[in-house]
């Protein structure tokens, strides 16, 4: 696991340096939010196994700064998610998720539906008002399984104690719940 996470590391900071890089010859000053979403200017192929990129049609330079930490969140729990790290995905999920599922549940219901079968790749962020008294961000999701096929997803980010936490929508919580049983 370790060396995986090595290979996760390597790659943002090649990603890092690959858009410093691209923004330099353009004389843009540098303080654009779209410059801090991580993996922006990669495709899904050109991806190491566990790394999640943004889709080419997001438009990351228009992206607020609050946009792009919900992104970054979301790619951070999708790219622990794709390596079956499942320990740290309950660790990113919302208060509220945490105390429906034990974390042996959650693994258990990761394991069952092999949720690291998954290549996931953020297609857009964008405001959601969940009606939970927090910010809250719907984040959209093409998933590529193994056999070829794809789906689109929504899921939600909510903002607790200044971090960006994985909230389950209905639809996941169906998921999971059915993987228990």
């Amino acid at each position: 696991m370790n060396d995986l996470q090595e290979k996760v590391e390597e790659q943002e900071k090649k990603q890092d340096e690959q858009d410093q890089q691209a923004a330099s010859p353009s004389g843009s000053s540098g303080d654009s939010s779209g410059d801090d979403i991580q993996n922006s200017s990669m495709t899904p192929a050109q991806a190491a196994e566990g790394v999640v990129v943004v889709s080419s049609g997001f438009n990351t330079i228009a992206a607020t700064a609050e946009e792009a930490a919900v992104i970054n969140a979301a790619i951070e729990y999708y790219q622990y998610a794709e390596v079956g790290d499942y320990y740290t995905t309950y660790n990113l999920l919302s208060y509220e998720d945490q105390n429906n599922y034990t974390q042996d549940q959650w693994v258990a219901a990761n394991t069952n539906l092999d949720s690291a079968a998954g290549e996931f790749v953020v297609t857009d962020a964008y405001p959601d008002d969940l009606g939970l008294g927090v910010p809250s961000y719907a984040v959209t999701l093409t998933v590529y399984m193994t056999d070829g096929s794809s789906f689109n997803q929504t899921t939600y980010f909510i903002n607790e104690g200044g971090y960006w936490t994985h909230y389950l929508s209905g639809e996941e919580v169906d998921m999971f719940d059915g993987a228990l049983y």
